[in-house]
């Protein structure tokens, strides 16, 4: 079979897939073509990379589709909006930029790989705890 009901069916073998393979709180989002973007929670950069590697061996397993993943590992720390600083949504466009960069270097190094980064929390650290950080102590 061929064409879009045959592509269609491939993406949805492959989502069934990506969502058997990671923590049932995890969101898998379609975000472009035959690209997934999937926001999750694990303890570390090496659970980061057993993900990757289980969400490439679950679809390569149950699909015919060769896979390639990348993963950013960021610590996210709590922290507010200030005004001279990104927002919440420039700083998932960096992170989404980076793995972007690190799917293509698995594609580059030969497909059916996984390779996976970490951002430090300096990454984040210029958002401020609480807008009262900034408030004059009285003196």
């Amino acid at each position: 079979p061929h064409g879009h009901s045959a592509g269609d069916a491939i993406l949805v073998e492959i989502t069934n897939a990506i969502q058997n393979a990671v923590p049932p709180s995890s969101l898998v989002a379609r975000s472009g073509g035959e690209e997934f973007a999937i926001l999750t929670v694990t303890d570390d950069a090496v659970g980061l990379s057993r993900l990757a590697d289980d969400i490439r061996l679950t679809v390569s397993s149950s699909t015919d589709a060769t896979v390639s993943v990348g993963g950013v590992c960021a610590e996210i720390i709590e922290a507010t909006y200030h005004s001279d600083h990104p927002t919440l949504s420039e700083l998932m466009d960096r992170l989404s930029a980076q793995a972007d960069q690190l799917l293509y270097a698995a594609k580059g190094m030969g497909r059916n790989r996984a390779e996976t980064a970490t951002v430090a929390p300096s990454y984040w650290r210029h958002l401020r705890s609480s807008p009262t950080d900034e408030q004059d102590d009285g003196h």
